[in-house]
Formats: C-alpha cells, sequence, structure tokens
C-alpha cells in the first residue's frame, strides 16, 4: 500500500476546471479509464487506455457527481468514444497529448529529458534561447506555442529544468510524468514517493516527488499556469 504525505500550507487555491460541451480530451491514466453506464459505480463499459482520446458530451458537475478519487479532484462527465457513450471521471482527461512517443518515455526514474522530448514532439517551438556562462553552466531557453516555456540549466554536478504550462491544471501534469515511465515499479515508486500539499481550502496545488534520480515540483500557480521544476543530481 502506498504512504502519500499530505501537508497543509496556506497557498492560493484553485477552483477546478469545468468541461463545455463538444470538446476532446485524452486519457492519462496509466492503468486505463473505465468508462461506465452511468456516473459513479456504473457498469463498466469498455475500460479506455492511455491516450486514447474522447469526446465530451456533457459535464454534469451541476448535478452533483463531484469526486475526489486517489486525492485526484475531478466529476463524472458524458462522453462518446467510438461509437460508446457512457461517463468517466473527469481526474484522468486532459487537453495535454498523453506521451506515447518512444522518447517520451524513461526506463529509469528520471523523467526531465522525456519532458523535454515530450514538449518538442507535441508543441511548436517559436524561439531557442542560448547562453553559456563560465566553463561548466549552459543554459537554453525553448518557447514554444501556446506559452508554454522550457528553460534547461546544466553543470558538471547537476541538472536542472523549469517549466510553464499555460491553461493547465496541476494533476494534468502530474499524470503526464508518471505516464513516462515505462515500467510499472518505476511508476509505483513514483506514486510512493510523492507529497501532496494542501492550502487551507483544502485543495491540493503543489506536488513533491522524490524519486531518489529527481526532485520535482509542480505547482499550481493562481493564472492558470502550472509551475514544473526538475532537478537531477550526478555522481563525481
Amino acid at each position: 500500500m502506498k504512504q502519500i504525505a499530505i501537508i497543509t500550507c496556506m497557498l492560493i487555491s484553485m477552483t477546478a476546471f469545468g468541461f463545455s460541451p463538444i470538446e476532446y480530451y485524452n486519457v492519462t491514466a496509466t492503468a486505463g479509464l473505465n468508462l461506465r453506464a452511468t456516473p459513479g459505480n456504473g457498469t463498466v463499459l469498455k475500460t479506455l487506455q492511455l491516450g486514447d482520446r474522447v469526446e465530451i458530451l456533457e459535464d454534469i458537475d451541476s448535478l452533483g457527481y463531484a469526486q475526489t478519487i486517489d486525492y485526484v479532484p475531478g466529476n463524472w462527465v458524458k462522453v462518446e468514444h467510438n461509437g460508446t457513450t457512457g461517463y468517466v471521471f473527469s481526474g484522468y482527461l486532459s487537453r495535454l497529448p498523453a506521451p506515447l512517443n518512444a522518447n517520451e518515455y524513461s526506463t529509469y526514474l528520471s523523467v526531465s529529458q522525456s519532458f523535454r522530448n515530450y514538449l518538442q514532439n507535441n508543441f511548436t517551438v517559436e524561439a531557442t534561447n542560448y547562453n553559456v556562462i563560465g566553463s561548466t553552466i549552459g543554459e537554453v531557453e525553448e518557447y514554444y506555442e501556446g506559452g508554454a516555456i522550457l528553460k534547461k540549466v546544466d553543470t558538471e554536478y547537476d541538472s536542472f529544468i523549469y517549466s510553464q504550462i499555460p491553461d493547465t491544471q496541476i494533476f494534468e501534469i502530474y499524470h503526464v510524468l508518471s505516464a513516462m515511465l515505462n515500467d510499472v515499479e518505476d511508476r509505483d515508486a513514483f506514486f510512493g514517493n510523492t507529497t501532496f500539499v494542501k492550502n487551507r481550502k483544502g485543495d491540493i496545488d503543489k506536488i513533491k516527488v522524490n524519486t531518489g534520480a529527481e526532485l520535482i515540483t509542480i505547482v499550481q500557480v493562481n493564472d492558470g499556469r502550472v509551475r514544473l521544476e526538475m532537478s537531477s543530481f550526478f555522481e563525481c
């Protein structure tokens, strides 16, 4: 049984986003997402896989079906997938594409380079800046379509990635990162070394992951952005 710490601190709250009819979202659940006949514990019609695309037919949050499953907030939405109509839990849906390309997977508990590959594969790089500081520090900044930013700093001893993704929720990034781990044991270690940080309203707006190979911090910013920081350390 995984052990996940919950820390409460005074941070700015974010409200969950809603869904508009006739929108398309991608499944980000690595273990699959059940499409049910009715919200909640309805009969399972099929199990959707990572990367499956669904059409949102109706957001039924107003009917009182909001729910939190394994710390993930969401609600039940009516969707259609390849001719089958049913209900899925929205906490594992995202406008972001799921990582499905070979270079977006990692066989070790480090996902920083995989995340950079993911951005480059799925979004157009509009500008790149390079900077060299001394003989051991290199910096690269990449600006993507839609407003995403990635900055990578490499030194002799460590590597640091800072990224901002607009119009995104914190668990969307968390699920994308976990899906980059191709090995089930690595994903279990990722989940098991996660700390969820709550604000005073009880909403999770910071997630920390210490894989032993990498330190990851995901923060929900109050203007709808998600800030991502990843640090890797090298042995001397």
